[in-house]
């Protein structure tokens, strides 16, 4: 590095080697390289790298000044947008071992979890010290601790006490997040900052407290830490209820236990999520197996009977903008971080577009209007220092390596903020800076209140202020965690408490992909940014505004990314978002993102390629798909399930079949769409099939045949609704497509409209037998035969009693559930369009498409009712008509809205052989 060195010499090339000594993590080498690098001569523009998965100094990698940027960089990019899903994990049977001659520490929970989690471990030999929380450090009773976990000095004093009677440490187990404490709602600051202190910043002084132990138990037999969350037992990305309380703070464990799994890989290392509403002795079995587990997952939940991990979802936006925000340049955005970093970038990027009034927040004051005369002809690190110097021998001040560097670091800073204030108000914006320190919550209160009385509203804030200090665990201090974490946390439960979301359009919150999988020597970043993602899954279901926590991956700054730390970055999986893709992804997640996103990933993966998964459909009782899983099909984020066509095992096939080969009936691709939205989204329910399309026949022309279900969708998370494009592709290139539809999902099915019962126009009695029906007009076999009775015909209907249909009798092999969508219910509703054809028009109709199916519930019975009402746009060769399906009661269970068929004489060919089938 001598030559980044210039006049400061031997001292100064000392003192770098000493501080490079100090750096261990590859974030800070990383970062502390750049830093040296942008003091060579000739480098014009010093900003730190992103750290390993996450940004840097203002929350995000810092980017360049819009005028610095470099022309013409590519944006197509592999950067994708990602929501985060619960999946299935199974637990492994291996036994991981732990020593048994040393104590367990279990905080308590005080509710009766920690005591029979500790009998069972007792039960099965091992030592366990129980910690209730409360003032000091003391020994209550055998075995039994009391501690305030209030420093980092307090729970060495409770490690040590419990040395003394116990022996050394094998594992905590820290259970006390599951204590029943406040409501969100009911908290204040000095609430939040408690349970914080006690639950997070508590597991970060018992894990510094207990390394030692840790490293010598984890050479023998093994070690543990495991923190136990109340987030329902999915990450909070599904509530077990409706009205479930938890404490959004909670995600700060999930991401401390994330990175240290990361820094202490020969320990086991676990957040395990868990709906506290379990009785304590089925939360204590599962924890016992997790803690003697060999699975590696650093993060895992206990939804009901299921074992979830989270993994990342590929889900891109619809580009749909119906549910967006919308900017204008009425509209007031409150910007924390300051004028400098990406969320500087985002604000110009703003104000470009769309001229809003910006209120910027940083703790930096304004750098004057002008830069002095004296810097401002150079560019090069070398020559502004030499001016450095000598203005401080000017002034009669030592002119230390370290005080130069203080003073250049100051100048860049202030020319980044002047730049970028200048991009703002020169593209129309209206900018007001203020400097205030987040941290200061009284002084960041006023602010927002000075906001709406200055300006009568506040109709966005995108919260990216935040500070990295990367130490590894051990190296951490306490008032360093205290600075990386607050800034970010305090201060966004001051924005959840003073902002009026009533009126509140949105809120960004920006997150870092450190918080989803955590990263060595960024716990409290980690931790952090996971409370900023759980406090966005909360207020955005409280809430009207669209809340929205966006976890970033490393942004790219022009001129700064050497081809060596692109290289490894690459090696890492690691691609940079360029700062045109990120501020045109910020502002698409604005303008197209559903409200039901509240927790998303932006960025170039990083994390193992494993990881990226969409879930398996577990075992929902679908007949089709209830043992399918899917994966992913392709960049634009589409999920597909593979289904089997074979005439062995779906035996409804040998029923419909054409010149001899097997066809896929209508009737069954939708039951087929049906169950894989609802595998997709458990739950909800199928509400309504739109716009169905039949492209083209599914012919089994030579055995089996794999069809791909594919889905697109832009939901995660907890949610209301989902709406789901999807489409049946056999093959692979070129893949074919055979039918299309949209499927809509709720909560609930639809209460069933009122409708009258059809009258019929020249009603008369049918003058066939439904046996002659199937041998003289229709085709189908057995299976098929649905239709019992026409009760009446007339010149625009038909109204027929029919039958329902049992998966077991159409599907070989075990028992399949229930359909959501009789096959046999909907085909016999179809072959009563081919009787009201036949009957006055002599033509046999293939159904084509139809508007819509609305699906008001399930038949409870085998016998049902069909009435078939010809619309009035029926005339040539084109039907056209809307199908009411009612089971014995005469309850409407669905609705086939517009199904349009296309006739032909030719097809009547086809009739009277039950073989035969139609090509839908």
């Amino acid at each position: 590095f001598q030559e980044s060195l210039g006049a400061a010499g031997q001292q100064q090339s000392e003192e770098m080697m000493a501080q490079l000594a100090g750096v261990k993590t590859l974030g800070g080498i990383i970062e502390w390289i750049t830093n040296r690098a942008a003091d060579a001569p000739g480098h014009e523009q010093p900003s730190a790298l992103p750290e390993q998965l996450g940004p840097s100094e203002s929350g995000h990698a810092q980017a360049p000044d819009s005028s610095a940027l470099a022309d013409g960089i590519d944006e197509d990019t592999n950067i994708q947008r990602y929501g985060l899903a619960p999946v299935e994990s199974t637990r492994s049977g291996t036994d991981a071992g732990l020593a048994k001659d040393r104590v367990i520490v279990v905080t308590d929970d005080g509710r009766d979890v920690a005591r029979t989690l500790a009998g069972e471990l007792r039960r099965r030999g091992y030592r366990v010290a129980l910690v209730r929380i409360g003032h000091g450090v003391l020994e209550v009773g055998q075995g039994t601790y009391v501690s305030g976990l209030a420093s980092l000095e307090e729970a060495r004093q409770l490690l040590d006490l419990i040395r003394s009677q116990g022996g050394p440490i094998g594992a905590i187990v820290h259970l006390y997040p599951l204590t029943r404490e406040r409501s969100m709602a009911e908290m204040d600051l000095q609430d939040w900052k408690h349970r914080l202190n006690v639950e997070t910043k508590g597991l970060f002084y018992l894990a510094k407290a207990v390394h030692e132990d840790f490293i010598q138990a984890a050479a023998s037999e093994g070690a543990c830490l495991m923190a136990v969350t109340a987030l329902g037992g999915a990450f909070a990305t599904k509530l077990p209820a409706a009205g479930f309380e938890y404490f959004p703070g909670q995600g700060g464990i999930h991401g401390l236990c994330k990175s240290l799994a990361l820094e202490w890989p020969e320990v086991r290392v676990k957040a395990v999520d868990v709906d506290p509403r379990e009785a304590p002795a089925t939360l204590a079995d599962s924890l016992c197996g997790e803690i003697l587990c060999a699975n590696a997952e650093a993060a895992v939940g206990y939804a009901g009977s299921r074992r979830v991990v989270l993994r990342p979802v590929l889900t891109p936006l619809s580009h749909d903008d119906s549910n967006g925000v919308a900017i204008d340049p009425s509209s007031v955005i409150l910007v924390t971080g300051g004028a400098r970093g990406i969320t500087a970038d985002a604000a110009c990027y703003l104000a470009e577009k769309y001229q809003p009034t910006l209120v910027l927040v940083g703790r930096s004051p304004l750098p004057a209007a002008e830069e002095s005369a004296e810097t401002a002809e150079f560019s090069s690190a070398q020559d502004l220092k030499a001016v450095l110097i000598e203005r401080l021998r000017r002034e009669g001040q030592d002119a230390t390596p370290a005080r130069v560097e203080v003073d250049y670091r100051c100048l860049l800073k202030d020319r980044d903020m002047r730049a970028k204030l200048a991009v703002m108000e020169q593209a129309g914006a209206k900018v007001h800076y203020y400097q205030v320190d987040v941290r200061d919550a009284e002084a960041f209160a006023q602010l927002i209140d000075q906001v709406y009385d200055t300006h009568g509203r506040l109709d966005g804030v995108i919260h990216g202020a935040g500070v990295i200090e990367d130490k590894l665990i051990e190296d951490k201090s306490p008032e360093s965690f205290d600075r990386v974490f607050d800034t970010k946390v305090d201060s966004a439960f001051v924005l959840s408490r003073k902002l009026r979301p009533e009126s509140l359009r949105f809120m960004v919150l920006f997150s870092s992909v450190a918080g989803c999988f955590g990263n060595r020597g960024q716990a409290d970043y980690a931790a952090a940014n996971e409370v900023l993602n759980k406090l966005a899954l909360h207020l955005n279901r409280s809430w009207p505004a669209r809340v929205v926590a966006i976890n970033w991956g490393p942004w790219a700054t022009a001129g700064m990314v050497s081809a060596a730390l692109e290289k490894q970055f690459a090696e890492r999986g690691v691609a940079l978002i360029p700062r045109q893709v990120g501020q045109r992804m910020l502002d698409e997640e604005l303008r197209y993102g559903d409200k039901g996103e509240a927790e998303v990933i932006i960025g170039g993966a990083g994390w193992p390629s494993s990881e990226i998964e969409t879930p398996a459909l577990l075992d929902a009782g679908l007949p089709f798909v209830g043992h399918a899983a899917f994966s992913r099909c392709g960049a634009d984020g589409g999920e597909e399930l593979l289904i089997t066509l074979d005439a062995d095992r779906d035996l409804y096939l040998r029923d419909h079949q054409i010149d001899d080969q097997p066809v896929l009936p209508m009737a069954v691709a939708m039951e087929l769409m049906a169950e894989t939205a609802a595998g997709r989204f458990p739950e909800l329910q199928v509400a309504c099939i739109r716009d169905l399309q039949v492209l083209q026949g599914v012919v089994l022309e030579n055995g089996p045949e794999t069809l791909h279900v594919v889905l697109q969708h832009n939901a995660t998370g907890d949610r209301d609704t989902a709406k789901v494009r999807m489409q049946i592709v056999t093959g692979e290139h070129p893949r074919r497509v055979h039918y299309q539809a949209t499927i809509e999902l709720d909560r609930r099915l639809p209460t069933e409209p009122s409708v009258e019962p059809l009258s019929l126009t020249q009603a008369r009695s049918f003058s066939k037998q439904v046996d002659e029906l199937y041998r003289d007009w229709l085709f189908h076999g057995f299976l098929f035969r649905g239709i019992t009775r026409i009760e009446q015909i007339g010149s625009d209907g038909v109204k027929a009693s029919v039958v329902a249909s049992s998966p077991d009798r159409w599907l070989a092999g075990p028992s399949r559930g229930q359909w959501l969508v009789d096959p046999l219910m909907i085909d016999s509703g179809l072959q009563l369009l081919i009787v009201w054809a036949r009957e006055h028009w002599d033509m046999t109709p293939l159904p084509s498409r139809f508007r819509a199916y609305r699906r008001f519930g399930a038949p409870s019975n085998s016998h049902l009712s069909c009435e078939v009402h010809i619309k009035p746009n029926t005339r040539g060769h084109i039907i056209h008509a809307d199908l009411h399906f009612l089971d014995a009661d005469g309850r409407l269970l669905g609705i086939l809205e517009d199904m349009e068929g296309t006739c032909s004489k030719a097809l009547n060919r086809l009739a009277g052989n039950s073989t035969l089938s139609n090509t839908a």
